[in-house]
């Protein structure tokens, strides 16, 4: 009985179902053979300010047809939208902005009219803030008309971009005018510009016929919503510049995947766009420690004002801003006249244990910035852990009496100090050049990274006498890579030396090169330094060599030390070797009649020519030194070899860079030694039975003839016992 029951449903079902499908409703309006089955009405804002319009109307046999659009004030004109698509089935019309406005929502198509309604549909006007940040838990405020509407369910309201969140109308809550979205939600988790849209679709009567209509306002940007940028005590310095000069935010835990951006701004509720954007110049992460450094430029265009500016830091994505920062401190844009300036550096270059400097610059000791009174302002100096400490005489700032201070630090790699006179008082000039007299400090990387930037911080204190107000102007002035320290040594190169192998004789405890060996070392950064000391007297020194057991860079427990700078008994240049303990100094290479042995040692440059140590002709490419036969050592062995270059205007030792094993030192008595070869002719065919006999044919000796090695070979000792015979055939 149940089957039959769902069966009679069904039928009755499919009956219904077919008398509709044999007369279905159309929605569409005719006008003789044009037929309009929908329009769209789209209507565009820029925040909330109207950029302009467009309408569709879709149908059949529409380009036959006279459309025209209602103005408010002057009813239906010909003129008003431009037609930009114009088929049978679609006719697209673009409004201005000002057409846009006066649009009074009244179409006739062929003189017959359709209303859009426009003055009843929901609209925005104004948000209470263009920026919220979640954060924070604020809500966003929207005032409008007719926003009671979004609760209908024909009428919808949204914002985000790709991704949207719909907002709900609360009747309790929200009236009319205002509504309030108390809860942000961030749509696809995209944070920035939100673009806010109000959107109707219906189906509408006219007389009898009826038509779909499909309202749509959108709101491009409408506000934007952001985090926190949660940058720890940001540091802003300077804090005045100059359109186009450069300044930079420190800060310990900048994050180098953000696309930082600064702008500036008088009001923190202005838009933030190109037109106040700095320039990203870098973003230095652990530049000093675990101190990070964003550097910007003030903008420069043509309109920029010289005014005092907010800075607000800012993550950016796809030119939008994400996230936000005030920072505490403000920026003032001045004219450049009132900053300081480095217009010269004498000298240019100094050693590397630290050198005294002359800067000459603008406004470094004299006082010059806007509405301050200078004149007859007299500094006083003072100076504590390379801080230069100016105070003036009081005088007026814009009108009020105050106190000056000024602060000034000067940094040529590390923190200089600065220099006094005979009396104990801190040199310098003030005038149109100020001068200030400081003392590099040392350079400890001066090998690796000789040039610094000359940079001097400022910082001027204004204070009013009656504690009303107190201003802090922070100046910065930098010039890249002035200053080149001269490293006082440089670390030699070493690629080859030759010989490698060197025969002794001897016994072990005792061994004596045979013969005079030229000892040659090629590479680089080979250093000779000629100069002058205090008392007139001029020296040169060159690199020292040291053939050494020991894997240590000590100028000591060496087998062989080659001392070009040494000196015993009027001989300039020494060889020691193990002749005697080190420790007795009698361990030097002595000629036949006693005298010191006096050491054949050079430095040439790529072109061959001999490297003095004068002025650009310090550093060489390769060593050539002679080892005299007999010079002793204890094992017949594998040698390191150190090569110390001199300190610069100095008898000590510089920098130096051993070879592991580059010499090996070897036993003449271990040399293989042949004697014989029998026969000594044999045929091309071969398969002849060839002795050699000799000695000191060790386990593991291989054997080679006219360069190709014999591998299949017989190691005998001969009857007699003092020879070993190889046989190969």
């Amino acid at each position: 009985m149940k089957k039959q029951i769902i069966s009679l449903m069904m039928a009755l079902v499919i009956m219904v179902t077919s008398v509709f499908m044999v007369a279905p409703i159309e929605a569409a309006v005719t006008v003789g053979d044009v037929r309009v089955d929908s329009i769209t009405f789209r209507k565009v804002h820029t925040g909330y300010e109207i950029n302009g319009a467009f309408i569709e109307i879709w149908g059949e046999n529409l380009n036959n047809a006279t459309v025209l659009f209602e103005h408010i004030i002057d009813g239906f004109r010909e003129d008003m939208g431009t037609l930009e698509i114009d088929t049978s089935g679609l006719l697209r019309y673009t409004f201005s902005k000002q057409e846009a406005i006066n649009f009074g929502s009244r179409i006739a198509v062929d003189g017959r009219q359709i209303n859009l309604e426009l003055a009843s549909f929901p609209n925005f006007s104004d948000a209470d803030k263009n920026v919220y940040n979640i954060d924070d838990n604020e809500s966003i405020t929207l005032t409008g008309a007719n926003l009671d509407k979004i609760a209908t369910p024909e009428v919808t309201a949204s914002y985000g971009n790709l991704e949207r969140t719909f907002i709900e109308y609360d009747g309790g809550n929200d009236s009319p005018t205002q509504i309030t979205i108390e809860d942000i939600l961030v749509p696809g988790g995209i944070l920035g510009e939100q673009t806010l849209s109000i959107e109707s679709n219906s189906t509408e009567n006219v007389g009898a016929e009826t038509y779909e209509k499909r309202v749509v306002y959108v709101y491009y940007n409408a506000f934007r919503l952001i985090e926190d940028l949660n940058v720890t005590d940001p540091n802003l310095y300077p804090n005045t510049g100059a359109k186009g000069d450069e300044f930079y935010i420190t800060a310990d835990d900048l994050n180098p995947n953000r696309n930082y951006q600064v702008y500036f701004v008088t009001d923190l509720g202005q838009t933030l766009n190109a037109s106040n954007q700095a320039d990203f110049v870098s973003l230095a992460v652990d530049v000093e420690g675990a101190l990070d450094r964003l550097t910007f430029r003030v903008p420069n265009y043509q309109s920029f004002e010289r005014l005092e500016y907010q800075l607000i830091l800012a993550d950016t994505q796809n030119d939008s801003v994400i996230a936000q920062q005030v920072l505490d401190d403000t920026f003032s844009v001045v004219d450049a006249s009132y900053l300081p300036t480095i217009e010269e550096i004498y000298p240019t270059e100094g050693p590397q244990e630290g050198a005294d400097i002359q800067i000459d610059g603008r406004n470094l000791v004299s006082l010059n910035l806007p509405d301050l009174n200078t004149q007859g302002v007299n500094p006083v100096l003072s100076q504590n852990s390379g801080t230069l400490t100016i105070d003036y005489d009081d005088s007026t700032y814009d009108g009020q009496a105050v106190s000056i201070k000024k602060e000034i630090v000067t940094k040529v790699g590390g923190i200089a100090s600065y220099l006094t006179d005979g009396s104990g008082n801190i040199r310098f000039n003030q005038g149109i050049v100020d001068s200030l007299f400081i003392r590099a400090p040392q350079a400890d990387d001066a090998e690796t990274d000789p040039y610094k930037d000359v940079n001097i911080e400022i910082r001027i204190v204004i204070t009013a006498t009656d504690n009303s107000f107190e201003y802090v102007f922070r100046q910065v002035v930098n010039a890249p890579d002035a200053f080149r320290f001269i490293p006082s040594s440089i670390t030699p190169i070493v690629d080859s030396i030759v010989p490698d192998t060197m025969h002794v004789v001897g016994s072990p405890g005792i061994y004596f090169t045979g013969d005079d060996m030229m000892l040659v070392i090629d590479g680089d950064n080979f250093l000779v330094n000629r100069y002058t000391d205090s008392d007139g007297n001029a020296y040169t020194n060159y690199p020292q060599i040291l053939i050494k057991t020991l894997n240590d860079q000590s100028l000591n427990n060496y087998d062989i030390f080659l001392d070009p700078n040494g000196e015993i008994a009027g001989v300039n240049g020494i060889i020691y070797d193990m002749s005697d303990t080190i420790a007795s100094g009698n361990n030097y290479m002595k000629n036949p009649d006693g005298s010191p042995y006096k050491l054949d040692f050079k430095v040439v440059d790529n072109n061959g020519q001999i490297v003095t140590g004068t002025t650009n002709n310090e550093v060489g490419t390769r060593i050539i030194a002679r080892i005299p036969r007999n010079a002793q050592i204890e094992v017949a062995d594998f040698k390191n070899v150190l090569v110390v270059n001199p300190t610069r205007n100095s008898n000590e030792a510089g920098r130096r860079k051993m070879t592991i094993e580059g010499i090996r030192f070897v036993d003449t008595n271990d040399i293989p030694i042949i004697e014989s070869v029998d026969p000594s002719v044999v045929t091309v065919e071969g398969n002849e039975e060839v002795v050699i006999t000799g000695n000191n044919f060790q386990e593991g000796a291989k054997l080679w003839l006219d360069g190709n090695e014999i591998t299949n070979f017989t190691r005998d000792i001969s009857q007699s016992g003092d020879r070993i015979i190889l046989t190969f055939t």
